[in-house]
């Protein structure tokens, strides 16, 4: 089966589980999505549950399926089912899946009290109650249990979810269950039960389909784009990135050069220094040496009578006949510039 069509068929796990004989009590509910003003399904509830939902499809923006999603089954105990909706993202453009779900979880649970958990875990519960899905080529169930307080009472849930993966557009979607500690298996059941009673509206099949067909060739679309912009942003960072090292190679080896007192006519040590070599230092204001510790030529600024060296190419100059070297330290002795 095609990735494309991966995608756009798990959008309908959020709405459309399995279809099987509902159960002959409780009442009988409809779902309405009023974005595009049409029943999506009915379900037949519990004695006692009730639906809250608000179900908006968006048309205009590619990015998401919905402008305005919520889509809760509601105990008397205070259970929560909540249908969570499908989210897009691109494991090309750094998204993982862990992340996301992280990000869904914390923002779909916080109405309902404060909870910890939501890390990833081996399907169990989502095998039980989906089990069609469990092997199915291309969708991966994925599941968190998480705890915590509402209303002052301890809770417990579990977090399952449906992921498929696409070429350039990835897809979540699931849905969390929440029940009174201790409650969790009954609440399971119930659900199970709500998923059964389901009858879907063949008219609304069709016209998601083609929204939603839309929809993720124009996500693809992007998504190619910005990885386009990205590879081109590094190539060109790759390039000033060379140009700058091409310079600062050129430059440290002209610094180099000069520390090694190159000129037009010498760059050796022993080399000849010429009437044009001591016309140069004297423009420059620099007196040339022969440094056999450093092992190559050196200029120092000024021009002095008397030049003086620790041997390690530390040299220090000065115009007074009587300077005494000691006074620098006791390796300090007299220094010979070339050509003198």
């Amino acid at each position: 089966m095609k990735k494309s069509i991966l995608i756009k068929w798990l959008f309908f796990l959020s709405l459309y589980i399995s279809i099987a004989a509902h159960p002959s009590y409780g009442q009988s509910v409809s779902i309405y999505d009023q974005g595009l003003n049409m029943k999506i399904s009915t379900y037949t509830l519990p004695q006692g549950w009730k639906v809250d939902h608000r179900i908006v499809t968006t048309t205009a923006d590619f990015t998401r399926f919905f402008s305005s999603y919520k889509f809760d089954f509601l105990g008397s105990g205070g259970e929560v089912i909540r249908n969570v909706a499908p989210v897009k993202f691109s494991p090309y453009l750094g998204e993982s899946v862990e992340k996301i779900w992280h990000r869904t979880i914390v923002q779909e649970i916080e109405p309902f009290g404060r909870f910890e958990g939501g890390q990833l875990t081996q399907s169990y519960y989502g095998k039980y109650l989906f089990p069609q899905f469990a092997n199915y080529p291309g969708i991966q169930l994925v599941e968190s249990n998480i705890s915590g307080y509402r209303n002052g009472k301890a809770f417990e849930g579990v977090c399952i979810g449906f992921l498929a993966y696409g070429n350039y557009a990835s897809q979540l979607t699931g849905v969390i269950i929440i029940s009174a500690k201790g409650k969790l298996n009954t609440v399971l059941e119930k659900y199970r039960q709500i998923n059964q009673s389901k009858r879907e509206n063949p008219a609304y099949t069709r016209r998601i389909n083609q929204i939603n067909q839309k929809k993720n060739q124009q996500y693809t679309n992007y998504s190619q784009r910005i990885m386009s912009n990205r590879q081109a942003q590094f190539d060109s960072w790759q390039k000033s990135h060379q140009a700058a090292v091409n310079a600062y190679s050129q430059s440290s080896a002209a610094f180099r050069a000069h520390l090694r007192g190159s000129s037009a006519s010498s760059s050796s040590s022993n080399g000849p220094f010429s009437t044009q070599d001591a016309r140069n230092n004297h423009i420059q204001g620099v007196t040339s040496f022969d440094d056999a510790y450093l092992g190559y030529r050196v200029k120092k600024s000024g021009e002095f009578d008397y030049w003086y060296t620790d041997g390690y190419g530390n040299y220090h100059g000065t115009n007074d006949a009587g300077f005494d070297p000691a006074t620098l330290g006791s390796n300090w002795h007299r220094a010979y510039p070339v050509g003198n």
